[in-house]
């Protein structure tokens, strides 16, 4: 397991880039037929939330649900404070499972810290079945309407895939996030095993090293 080491300079970019291609993704006319061949059940219906950033020959579609970590306030002696944004006011991990294309059945791994404006900044990597894994960065925003303390906020964002191991070794691409948090009572309709965690779909897309 690898785990990362945030930057100033991380931060920036991805602040930026999370606002530039806000406005530029587009829903794709087969995304639904996509994200429907990964079979992997979910408690909400997050698929129509899904777009798919424009570029890319090899689509990257995963479905999730990973368990969040009692969040570490800016506050507290045991902050780590050392590479975080200069405004962050919480740290936390996540650890989960989804099924991907590209992936398989994965494992999934990240930490994250939350600043103003209800916005997460994070490093992630999946695992697959073999062990090879895949790594990016994220930047995700509380939908608007979901005010705190977010029993069943959703979120959108991009993850920007910077490399990995094995056949992840210089894998480049985005994909969009679409997401909920699941509370930590469950849904009507949600599986009594996962309360508090939050499901995710991933859309886009990624380029493998042997591709270039």
């Amino acid at each position: 397991m690898k785990y990362f080491t945030f930057s100033k300079t991380l931060v920036l970019a991805l602040l930026i880039v999370g606002r530039a291609t806000a406005q530029s993704e587009q829903p794709a006319a087969n995304l639904l037929a996509l994200i429907e061949s990964v079979e992997f059940e979910l408690p909400v219906d997050l698929e129509l939330n899904c777009v798919l950033p424009p570029g890319g020959t090899t689509p990257f579609i995963a479905k999730l649900i990973f368990k969040n970590a009692p969040p570490i306030q800016s506050s507290d002696p045991d902050f780590p404070s050392e590479n975080a944004p200069p405004n962050a006011v919480f740290f936390n991990t996540a650890t989960g499972e989804g099924v991907g294309m590209q992936l398989g059945k994965f494992s999934y791994s990240e930490k994250y810290y939350g600043v103003p404006g209800f916005r997460i900044i994070a490093e992630v990597f999946f695992a697959d079945e073999k062990g090879d894994e895949l790594y990016a960065t994220a930047l995700a925003e509380a939908g608007p309407t979901i005010p705190p303390p977010f029993p069943n906020a959703t979120f959108t964002g991009q993850f920007t895939f910077t490399g990995g191991t094995g056949r992840f070794v210089g894998a480049r691409g985005r994909a969009s996030i679409s997401a909920q948090q699941l509370g930590e009572k469950p849904l009507p309709d949600m599986p009594p095993n996962i309360p508090g965690s939050t499901a995710m779909v991933l859309c886009g897309w990624i380029e493998f090293q042997s591709d270039k």
